[in-house]
């Protein structure tokens, strides 16, 4: 017969281990840059992963600032006292070469309007 409490200990001991999506989302650039060039795509190795970071810095025309992390992408903000924002976009492709995962990536758009 099956035990369980020893199976809702195991979830739990295991639910604690895996780090949640929020906590690998807060990886500051360095890590997540060596995360993402240790990933060895799928697990027959069929693809290449191309990783890049862009950083660009905006200064708003209003007190309001909104953002919108679209299809595969997310948002995070952090408040400083500056005039400015800085805007980090966080790229990663996986495609059978690193040259075709390169030229996807090029595609990839940052748009600060306003």
């Amino acid at each position: 017969m099956i035990n369980r409490k020893a199976i809702l200990r195991l979830v739990l001991i295991l639910a604690a281990l895996v780090p949640s999506a929020r906590a690998m989302a807060q990886q500051d650039d360095a890590d997540w840059m060596r995360d993402c060039r240790s990933d060895r795509g799928d697990r027959w190795e069929r693809h290449e992963t191309y990783c890049e970071i862009r950083t660009a810095t905006a200064r708003p025309s209003g007190d309001v600032v909104s953002m919108e992390g679209l299809r595969n992408g997310g948002v995070r903000v952090t408040g400083r006292d500056r005039n400015d924002i800085v805007v980090t976009t966080r790229i990663r492709v996986q495609a059978r070469s690193q040259s075709d995962a390169k030229s996807i990536a090029s595609q990839v758009r940052t748009v600060i309007d306003g």
